[in-house]
């Protein structure tokens, strides 16, 4: 499925996910906003928008950058349209972190 990237916004988000969970968050970051600008729906890039913070602070986290990790997690959980569970996640994470 790798020659779906950037053409399929779901595809490009697994590879901007692959590349995080790798170490490469620049690159990881670069492919969740091409997946975003390939999305049809505003609920698609609601839940895009969504899963990149959440995935970009557990990337934090894993460093140890508590401060950039629970920033991140609030961006996520304040996404509108997105998944609930996520919103769930990412809120016990940002209490979790603030102490």
């Amino acid at each position: 499925n790798r020659h779906r990237v950037g053409l399929d916004y779901f595809v490009t988000a697994t590879e901007g996910l692959y590349r995080i969970y790798s170490g490469d968050l620049e690159s990881g970051r670069q492919m969740y906003r091409d997946a975003l600008s390939i999305a049809q729906s505003q609920s698609e890039k609601s839940r895009l928008r969504q899963r990149m913070h959440y995935e970009i602070a557990r990337y934090f986290e894993f460093r140890g950058e508590t401060t950039l990790a629970a920033a991140e997690y609030k961006k996520s959980a304040k996404i509108k349209y997105g998944y609930g569970y996520l919103h769930r996640a990412a809120m016990r994470a940002a209490r979790r972190l603030a102490g």
